[in-house]
């Protein structure tokens, strides 16, 4: 066996031991005959992460590899356990318990999850609403609030805040606000604009503050 294959075989060791193999912990899980070799293990980590053959996750302390994409992992079983909002320490809980070695990237995983519409502990609407209330607070009345800036602060996906924001149109709990020249901007400027049927929006204002309808 060569020395590539021998550390090939003790990472997948390690990965069989730790599903969630983070590297501040790789020394501890080699048996001792490898502990000297540990930064040649971890290199080994880092190429098989790079070629595709493991999964790595960067978080604020450490990194985390993995025999299968832990994202995926994490998509599928978490979001159906979720009903409200938990603290940091309950989710990582919650995800170690179901899936093992995950936990360590728990808030990594949250933070994706939440931007991308998966992890959503009130609905799209109620975030809408509650991210434009928030800015209108410091607005004075009837200041009309552009489309982007309530995205940004509510944290959803493009695509999933735009259908809350039609919705809640449709049912006039606000007001969208018609661009004058949506044509006359470049492709990235419209981007930020909800378009429907036609329509972009660019201004946003709850509906008991500014007449009008979407």
């Amino acid at each position: 066996m060569t020395a590539r294959s021998f550390l090939h075989e003790a990472v997948r060791a390690a990965l069989a031991a730790q599903p969630g193999l983070r590297t501040r912990a790789l020394r501890g899980l080699l048996p001792p005959s490898l502990r000297p070799f540990t930064s040649r293990v971890l290199k080994e980590l880092r190429d098989m992460a790079a070629a595709g053959e493991l999964w790595r996750v960067t978080t604020a302390r450490d990194e985390v590899f993995f025999a299968a994409d832990p994202i995926e992992t994490l998509d599928r079983l978490v979001p159906p356990l979720v009903s409200r909002p938990m603290s940091d320490r309950e989710l990582r809980r919650l995800v170690e318990r179901h899936a093992p070695g995950h936990g360590s990237i728990a808030l990594a995983w949250k933070r994706s999850a939440v931007q991308r519409g998966i992890l959503i502990y009130a609905s799209p609407e109620q975030r809408v609403l509650r991210a434009l209330h928030d800015i209108s607070a410091s607005e004075p009345a009837g200041t009309l609030i552009h489309i982007a800036r309530v995205r940004r602060l509510a944290g959803l996906a493009k695509d999933v805040f735009d259908q809350a924001a039609i919705h809640l149109a449709q049912e006039r709990t606000i007001v969208l606000h018609d661009h004058d020249h949506p044509r006359a901007l470049s492709a990235e400027k419209r981007e930020d604009l909800v378009h429907h049927q036609g329509r972009y929006f660019v201004g946003i204002a709850a509906s008991d503050r500014l007449g009008g309808r979407s």
